[in-house]
Protein backbone atom coordinates (compact mmCIF):
# COMPACT_ATOMS: atom_id res chain seq x y z
CA UNK A 1 0.00 0.00 0.00
CA UNK A 2 2.85 2.31 0.82
CA UNK A 3 4.25 1.63 -2.86
CA UNK A 4 1.26 2.90 -4.40
CA UNK A 5 0.42 5.79 -1.81
CA UNK A 6 4.27 6.76 -3.39
CA UNK A 7 3.84 6.05 -6.62
CA UNK A 8 0.57 8.73 -6.31
CA UNK A 9 2.24 11.21 -4.62
CA UNK A 10 5.34 11.27 -7.12
CA UNK A 11 2.82 11.94 -9.82
CA UNK A 12 0.82 14.56 -7.77
CA UNK A 13 4.53 16.15 -7.67
CA UNK A 14 5.17 16.38 -11.36
CA UNK A 15 1.94 18.16 -11.92
CA UNK A 16 1.99 20.15 -9.45
CA UNK A 17 5.52 21.10 -10.32
CA UNK A 18 4.53 21.35 -14.39
CA UNK A 19 1.22 23.13 -13.58
CA UNK A 20 2.86 26.17 -11.46
CA UNK A 21 5.78 26.13 -13.85
CA UNK A 22 3.17 26.71 -16.86
CA UNK A 23 1.95 30.07 -14.76
CA UNK A 24 -1.09 27.98 -13.59
CA UNK A 25 -2.53 27.30 -16.80
CA UNK A 26 -3.26 24.11 -18.76
CA UNK A 27 -0.85 22.87 -21.12
CA UNK A 28 -0.51 19.62 -23.25
CA UNK A 29 2.20 18.71 -21.08
CA UNK A 30 0.55 18.81 -17.56
CA UNK A 31 -2.67 17.86 -18.48
CA UNK A 32 -0.93 14.49 -19.64
CA UNK A 33 0.30 14.61 -16.21
CA UNK A 34 -2.89 15.33 -14.71
CA UNK A 35 -4.41 12.21 -16.11
CA UNK A 36 -1.68 9.78 -14.69
CA UNK A 37 -1.99 11.08 -12.12
CA UNK A 38 -5.50 10.52 -11.49
CA UNK A 39 -4.95 7.26 -12.50
CA UNK A 40 -2.22 6.68 -9.72
CA UNK A 41 -5.19 7.91 -7.60
CA UNK A 42 -7.67 5.41 -8.24
CA UNK A 43 -5.49 2.94 -7.66
CA UNK A 44 -4.83 3.71 -3.57
CA UNK A 45 -8.54 4.39 -3.84
CA UNK A 46 -9.62 0.68 -4.77
CA UNK A 47 -6.85 -0.76 -2.99
CA UNK A 48 -8.98 1.57 -0.15
CA UNK A 49 -12.30 0.50 -0.12
CA UNK A 50 -11.47 -2.83 -0.92
CA UNK A 51 -12.84 -2.94 -4.91
CA UNK A 52 -9.56 -4.14 -6.09
CA UNK A 53 -9.19 -6.87 -3.82
CA UNK A 54 -13.11 -8.26 -4.55
CA UNK A 55 -12.54 -8.46 -8.26
CA UNK A 56 -8.76 -9.40 -8.72
CA UNK A 57 -6.63 -11.92 -6.52
CA UNK A 58 -4.29 -9.66 -4.49
CA UNK A 59 -1.84 -10.67 -1.56
CA UNK A 60 -1.41 -6.88 -0.98
CA UNK A 61 2.30 -6.70 -2.02
CA UNK A 62 3.28 -4.44 -4.34
CA UNK A 63 6.73 -4.43 -5.85
CA UNK A 64 8.46 -0.52 -6.53
CA UNK A 65 10.31 -1.85 -9.72
CA UNK A 66 7.02 -1.83 -12.13
CA UNK A 67 5.93 1.56 -10.67
CA UNK A 68 9.87 2.61 -10.85
CA UNK A 69 9.44 1.82 -14.54
CA UNK A 70 6.47 2.91 -15.58
CA UNK A 71 7.02 6.75 -13.74
CA UNK A 72 10.48 6.78 -16.00
CA UNK A 73 9.15 5.42 -19.29
CA UNK A 74 6.20 8.22 -18.64
CA UNK A 75 8.23 10.78 -18.08
CA UNK A 76 10.55 10.19 -21.18
CA UNK A 77 7.70 9.62 -23.77
CA UNK A 78 6.01 12.96 -22.46
CA UNK A 79 9.47 15.28 -22.44
CA UNK A 80 8.46 16.34 -26.49
CA UNK A 81 5.62 18.40 -24.79
CA UNK A 82 7.89 19.77 -21.97
CA UNK A 83 8.38 22.93 -23.41
CA UNK A 84 4.91 23.25 -25.50
CA UNK A 85 3.72 26.04 -23.05
CA UNK A 86 3.50 28.64 -25.72
CA UNK A 87 1.65 29.81 -28.69
CA UNK A 88 1.91 26.67 -31.43
CA UNK A 89 2.86 27.95 -34.93
CA UNK A 90 -0.17 26.78 -36.80
CA UNK A 91 -0.39 29.90 -39.25
CA UNK A 92 0.22 28.24 -41.91
CA UNK A 93 -3.49 26.59 -41.77
CA UNK A 94 -3.65 30.43 -43.84
CA UNK A 95 -1.84 29.47 -46.61
CA UNK A 96 -4.33 27.01 -47.45
CA UNK A 97 -6.49 27.32 -50.56
CA UNK A 98 -10.03 28.21 -49.38
CA UNK A 99 -12.18 27.33 -52.09
CA UNK A 100 -10.32 23.69 -52.24
CA UNK A 101 -11.09 22.90 -48.73
CA UNK A 102 -15.13 23.73 -48.27
CA UNK A 103 -15.04 21.60 -51.77
CA UNK A 104 -13.16 19.21 -49.62
CA UNK A 105 -15.61 20.00 -46.54
CA UNK A 106 -18.48 19.79 -49.02
CA UNK A 107 -17.88 15.77 -50.42
CA UNK A 108 -16.73 14.66 -46.57
CA UNK A 109 -20.40 16.08 -45.40
CA UNK A 110 -22.03 13.57 -47.66
CA UNK A 111 -19.48 10.94 -46.85
CA UNK A 112 -19.72 11.45 -42.95
CA UNK A 113 -23.58 11.35 -43.30
CA UNK A 114 -23.74 8.19 -45.28
CA UNK A 115 -21.13 6.67 -42.50
CA UNK A 116 -23.37 8.36 -39.76
CA UNK A 117 -26.98 6.82 -41.05
CA UNK A 118 -25.46 3.66 -41.47
CA UNK A 119 -24.12 3.91 -38.23
CA UNK A 120 -27.88 4.74 -36.43
CA UNK A 121 -29.14 1.87 -38.76
CA UNK A 122 -26.68 -0.59 -37.15
CA UNK A 123 -27.52 0.40 -33.82
CA UNK A 124 -30.88 0.60 -34.22
CA UNK A 125 -31.12 -2.70 -35.15
CA UNK A 126 -29.29 -3.71 -31.90
CA UNK A 127 -31.29 -1.56 -29.51
CA UNK A 128 -34.65 -3.40 -31.86
CA UNK A 129 -32.76 -6.85 -30.86
CA UNK A 130 -34.12 -6.96 -27.34
CA UNK A 131 -30.53 -7.11 -25.79
CA UNK A 132 -30.16 -5.03 -22.44
CA UNK A 133 -26.89 -3.20 -23.02
CA UNK A 134 -24.73 -5.87 -21.36
CA UNK A 135 -25.77 -8.67 -23.39
CA UNK A 136 -25.52 -6.12 -26.37
CA UNK A 137 -21.63 -5.65 -24.98
CA UNK A 138 -20.87 -9.25 -24.46
CA UNK A 139 -22.46 -10.12 -28.25
CA UNK A 140 -20.60 -7.23 -29.90
CA UNK A 141 -16.95 -8.52 -28.01
CA UNK A 142 -17.71 -12.34 -29.01
CA UNK A 143 -19.19 -12.14 -32.44
CA UNK A 144 -18.15 -8.55 -33.89
CA UNK A 145 -20.22 -6.33 -36.06
CA UNK A 146 -22.22 -9.35 -37.59
CA UNK A 147 -24.74 -8.70 -34.91
CA UNK A 148 -25.76 -5.49 -36.25
CA UNK A 149 -26.84 -6.88 -39.42
CA UNK A 150 -25.11 -4.91 -42.21
CA UNK A 151 -26.58 -5.65 -45.73
CA UNK A 152 -23.80 -5.59 -48.72
CA UNK A 153 -24.17 -2.33 -49.53
CA UNK A 154 -24.13 -0.70 -45.67
CA UNK A 155 -20.52 -2.90 -45.27
CA UNK A 156 -19.44 -1.31 -48.58
CA UNK A 157 -20.16 2.39 -47.17
CA UNK A 158 -18.37 1.29 -43.86
CA UNK A 159 -15.25 -0.05 -45.47
CA UNK A 160 -14.70 2.92 -47.98
CA UNK A 161 -15.76 5.66 -46.32
CA UNK A 162 -14.64 4.74 -42.49
CA UNK A 163 -10.85 5.53 -43.56
CA UNK A 164 -11.76 8.48 -44.98
CA UNK A 165 -13.05 9.43 -41.51
CA UNK A 166 -10.02 8.33 -39.85
CA UNK A 167 -8.09 10.34 -42.62
CA UNK A 168 -9.37 13.60 -42.00
CA UNK A 169 -10.94 13.57 -38.55
CA UNK A 170 -8.85 16.12 -36.92
CA UNK A 171 -7.85 18.15 -39.37
CA UNK A 172 -11.65 18.56 -40.18
CA UNK A 173 -12.26 19.89 -36.54
CA UNK A 174 -8.74 22.31 -36.38
CA UNK A 175 -9.58 23.58 -39.55
CA UNK A 176 -13.14 23.99 -39.17
CA UNK A 177 -12.58 25.18 -35.31
CA UNK A 178 -10.02 27.98 -36.58
CA UNK A 179 -12.26 29.13 -39.73
CA UNK A 180 -15.27 29.33 -37.17
CA UNK A 181 -13.08 31.80 -34.76
CA UNK A 182 -11.84 34.04 -37.87
CA UNK A 183 -14.67 34.74 -40.34
CA UNK A 184 -18.56 33.99 -40.23
CA UNK A 185 -18.94 32.13 -43.63
CA UNK A 186 -19.85 28.28 -43.89
CA UNK A 187 -20.69 28.33 -40.13
CA UNK A 188 -23.39 25.76 -40.85
CA UNK A 189 -21.06 23.63 -42.88
CA UNK A 190 -18.01 23.53 -39.75
CA UNK A 191 -20.49 23.33 -37.23
CA UNK A 192 -22.04 20.20 -38.99
CA UNK A 193 -18.56 18.19 -40.04
CA UNK A 194 -17.58 18.72 -36.10
CA UNK A 195 -20.37 17.28 -34.85
CA UNK A 196 -20.11 14.09 -37.52
CA UNK A 197 -17.08 13.64 -36.70
CA UNK A 198 -17.51 13.14 -33.20
CA UNK A 199 -21.05 11.28 -33.55
CA UNK A 200 -19.88 8.85 -36.48
CA UNK A 201 -17.53 7.56 -33.18
CA UNK A 202 -20.12 7.88 -30.78
CA UNK A 203 -22.96 5.97 -32.34
CA UNK A 204 -19.78 3.08 -32.74
CA UNK A 205 -19.37 3.42 -28.67
CA UNK A 206 -23.09 3.24 -28.24
CA UNK A 207 -23.39 0.16 -30.45
CA UNK A 208 -20.49 -1.56 -28.38
CA UNK A 209 -22.10 -0.32 -24.95
CA UNK A 210 -18.34 0.71 -23.94
CA UNK A 211 -17.53 3.25 -21.53
CA UNK A 212 -14.24 3.42 -21.86
CA UNK A 213 -13.80 5.00 -25.28
CA UNK A 214 -16.02 7.94 -24.94
CA UNK A 215 -13.16 9.17 -21.60
CA UNK A 216 -10.51 8.22 -24.04
CA UNK A 217 -12.30 10.75 -26.66
CA UNK A 218 -13.41 13.34 -24.65
CA UNK A 219 -9.24 13.67 -23.25
CA UNK A 220 -8.32 13.67 -26.80
CA UNK A 221 -10.59 16.52 -27.30
CA UNK A 222 -9.16 18.60 -24.19
CA UNK A 223 -5.76 18.16 -25.27
CA UNK A 224 -6.51 19.68 -28.72
CA UNK A 225 -8.49 22.31 -27.74
CA UNK A 226 -5.36 23.48 -25.33
CA UNK A 227 -3.47 23.62 -27.97
CA UNK A 228 -6.03 25.68 -30.29
CA UNK A 229 -6.84 28.02 -27.47
CA UNK A 230 -4.80 30.88 -28.00
CA UNK A 231 -6.36 30.46 -31.66
CA UNK A 232 -10.21 30.61 -30.61
CA UNK A 233 -12.62 33.49 -30.73
CA UNK A 234 -14.77 34.05 -27.59
CA UNK A 235 -17.48 32.98 -29.00
CA UNK A 236 -15.71 29.68 -30.05
CA UNK A 237 -14.56 28.91 -26.64
CA UNK A 238 -18.50 29.79 -25.21
CA UNK A 239 -19.58 26.98 -27.96
CA UNK A 240 -17.33 24.35 -26.50
CA UNK A 241 -17.95 24.90 -23.02
CA UNK A 242 -21.87 24.41 -23.50
CA UNK A 243 -21.71 21.56 -25.81
CA UNK A 244 -18.85 20.03 -23.13
CA UNK A 245 -21.58 20.24 -20.38
CA UNK A 246 -24.14 18.73 -22.77
CA UNK A 247 -21.39 16.01 -23.85
CA UNK A 248 -20.62 15.31 -19.78
CA UNK A 249 -24.56 15.45 -19.20
CA UNK A 250 -24.84 12.41 -21.84
CA UNK A 251 -22.00 10.80 -21.27
CA UNK A 252 -23.09 10.74 -16.91
CA UNK A 253 -26.47 9.42 -17.88
CA UNK A 254 -25.20 6.80 -20.49
CA UNK A 255 -22.38 5.22 -18.18
CA UNK A 256 -24.65 4.90 -15.34
CA UNK A 257 -27.18 2.91 -17.65
CA UNK A 258 -23.81 0.68 -19.37
CA UNK A 259 -22.74 -0.04 -15.94
CA UNK A 260 -26.25 -0.64 -14.02
CA UNK A 261 -26.93 -3.14 -17.16
CA UNK A 262 -23.70 -5.12 -17.70
CA UNK A 263 -22.61 -5.54 -13.82
CA UNK A 264 -25.80 -5.05 -11.81
CA UNK A 265 -27.60 -7.36 -14.44
CA UNK A 266 -25.12 -10.07 -14.17
CA UNK A 267 -23.03 -12.59 -12.07
CA UNK A 268 -20.73 -10.52 -11.57
CA UNK A 269 -19.53 -9.37 -7.77
CA UNK A 270 -18.46 -6.20 -9.30
CA UNK A 271 -21.40 -4.50 -8.94
CA UNK A 272 -22.60 -0.99 -11.17
CA UNK A 273 -21.08 1.38 -8.95
CA UNK A 274 -17.71 -0.38 -8.53
CA UNK A 275 -17.06 -0.79 -11.83
CA UNK A 276 -17.71 3.19 -12.95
Amino acid sequence: MLVLTLNFFAYLIWFLASFLKAKRTFTVYNVSVLWITIIAFMGVYSVVNGQYGNIYWSNGIFYVKPYLYCFVSFFILLLPFRKWNSKIEIDQLSLLNEKKIFWLFRILLIIYSSLALVEVIGLLRALSSGRSLGELYMAYHEEGSSILGYTNIESKIIWLFNPLHDVFYWFVVVVSLLHLSKKKTHKLLCWWLIILTFAIDIILYMTRAARGEFLYLALKIVLVIIVLRPYLSKTIRKSILKYSFYFIAFFAIYTIAVSISRFDESSSTEGAQGSI
